[in-house]
């Protein structure tokens, strides 16, 4: 998918636009993801993974947007695809699968 992806959007003047466009529906969709399987993840991963998770995914997507607004700024192509690695590798580590199956 990431390849895809790239493949067919790099060279388009909005690949910014839709790499932020991105985040933001993952920025929706992670508290969402939690609250439904929350109990889940307490009782089959335990209090502290769960909360380890919770922590991880707020800092790594605090980092991204960090970096969406540095590539906003400058415009420079090199921080741009960045983000959009840095983006698929933090959906393929763990983005959503990491608390367990939803209820």
């Amino acid at each position: 998918m990431f390849i895809l992806q790239f493949w067919l959007l790099h060279d388009k003047k909005y690949f910014l636009t839709i790499q932020i466009g991105l985040l933001v529906v993952i920025w929706i969709l992670t508290p969402l993801y939690f609250w439904a399987s929350w109990d889940y993840g307490i009782k089959w991963m335990g209090q502290s993974h769960t909360y380890s998770v919770v922590a991880e995914h707020i800092i790594s997507l605090l980092l991204l947007s960090g970096l969406a607004i540095w590539a906003r700024k400058s415009a420079h192509l090199a921080k741009v695809y960045l983000l959009n690695i840095l983006l698929f590798c933090f959906l393929i580590w763990g983005a959503f699968p990491v608390l367990g199956e939803l209820p």
